[in-house]
């Protein structure tokens, strides 16, 4: 089908969130990129609309006659608009309203009161959702009873720009000269450091391998300290609380420091120097809502391979690249649990098997931009839109309902209590994350 006119929505704040950053401005262009012989325009709302504000912009909407609406952004939750839009249509034909095509981030979890809200209007409604990994689609198509498939997948894409080979052996000699690093084996990681993304277990399995294997290696961790523990268990830190605990847990002493670099938040210069420098990218997070992993995708798209834990978005990398190995991880009553001592083992296979091949890294990139590029995904976007079945959804599933009334009952906690009937619901709205 050929669309006349799109509308693209996003905040009209940058994101708090650093990945969001790129992902809605990638997104963005390639949306550009699919549609670009027809009109594509963007809408930018606050981060706090309101449903005053969202009247009015759907209004505006009405007026300048748009086919296609697309949701490109995690906040605010789309559903509010979708209310103000159903209310404005009320009295066109099922055939004649605007289709709606929302991408979904991790957090539609936590938003699953306002897509409750809002289940009359996506009835009434050519819908369809984009989730950014495999497992965030099952996620999605477990909460949701349909005639036909609810949800697509298409990543997050990543700029051919900004993450690539390009100067790979430049950068790579003047950043692992900086740090001291010109001979070791250098793995890394980025993003936030927090307590879900398991980078305390990630130092430990380190040391224990590098001092055991006598390897000269250095672990780079990259990023902001998070303060974010559990917060939807009812556990959260006070600002600065995060950094404390993991000092005082993960003492470091002056033989670690100089194997064990905090570098701090970079920015995508030089990150990319960082990932140029280094020999594998490393990740062993069990975050809630882990529903891609952009550093993971910036990492394949400099050529590095990459170990990982196997939960939620994760796993999908490893259909992009051969170059991506995963952890076990099993949901348990305690949440997601890595399996360390096969973390262990891959790691010290890696590190055996270590060597330099600049020539791999090159395959290693060029095979993840034929899927997570720009215009790769640019492509996927106009299948998709021009293939799927817009009118598949027709309610929500119990397990939904019982996950919106936790989070009515303790919203800043809703899986606190551990008794079996929360655990139950809690495993069975996760377990979608697992193999």
């Amino acid at each position: 089908m050929k669309y006349q006119k799109i509308l693209l929505i996003s905040k009209d704040e940058i994101s708090a969130w650093e990945s969001c950053k790129h992902i809605t401005s990638n997104l963005a262009e390639s949306y550009f990129q699919a549609f670009k012989d027809q009109e594509v325009v963007t809408l930018k709302v606050a981060e706090d609309l309101s449903l005053f504000q969202a009247y009015a912009h759907a209004e505006d909407i009405k007026k300048n006659k748009f086919d296609l609406i697309v949701w490109l952004d995690h906040k605010p939750n789309a559903a509010l608009m979708v209310e103000a839009l159903d209310i404005t249509f009320a009295q066109y034909e099922y055939e004649q309203k605007p289709k709606f095509l929302v991408h979904l981030f991790g957090d539609f979890v936590l938003d699953c009161n306002g897509w409750e809200a809002v289940e009359k209007s996506i009835q009434r409604y050519p819908v369809h959702f984009i989730a950014a990994s495999e497992r965030q689609k099952k996620l999605v198509e477990t909460f949701c009873v349909t005639s036909s498939s609810v949800c697509s997948v298409i990543p997050f894409p990543v700029s051919e720009q900004k993450f690539n080979v390009d100067n790979l052996v430049g950068n790579r000699k003047e950043y692992r000269e900086k740090l001291n690093a010109v001979d070791d084996f250098v793995i890394i990681y980025t993003g936030r450091i927090s307590y879900q993304k398991n980078v305390d277990k990630l130092i430990k399995i380190f040391k224990s391998l590098e001092s055991a294997l006598n390897k000269k290696a250095q672990l780079w961790i990259i990023g902001p300290w998070d303060d974010i523990l559990l917060p939807y268990a009812g556990i959260e830190g006070l600002p600065g609380s995060y950094y404390l605990q993991f000092s005082s847990a993960n003492p470091l002493t002056e033989a670690d420091n100089q194997k064990i670099k905090f570098i701090g938040q970079l920015n995508s210069s030089e990150l990319l120097k960082a990932y140029h420098a280094a020999d594998l990218f490393m990740s062993l997070s069990t975050f809630n809502d882990e529903d891609y992993g952009m550093s993971v995708a910036e990492s394949l798209a400099t050529g590095l391979p990459c170990l990982l834990s196997d939960w939620a978005g994760f796993a999908s990398f490893k259909t992009y690249s051969k170059d991506v190995d995963l952890v076990k991880v099993e949901l348990t009553n305690d949440g997601p649990q890595l399996n360390i001592d096969e973390a262990r083992k891959k790691l010290m296979k890696t590190l055996l098997m270590s060597e330099s091949n600049l020539e791999k890294r090159a395959q290693t990139s060029k095979e993840a931009f034929t899927e997570l590029s720009v215009g790769a995904c640019s492509e996927k976007i106009k299948r998709t839109v021009n293939d799927i079945n817009f009118s598949g959804f027709e309610k929500f599933d119990p397990v939904f309902y019982k996950m919106c009334a936790l989070f009515k009952v303790n919203p800043l906690a809703p899986f606190r209590a551990k008794v079996a009937q929360f655990l139950d619901i809690y495993k069975e709205i996760y377990k979608a994350y697992v193999s």
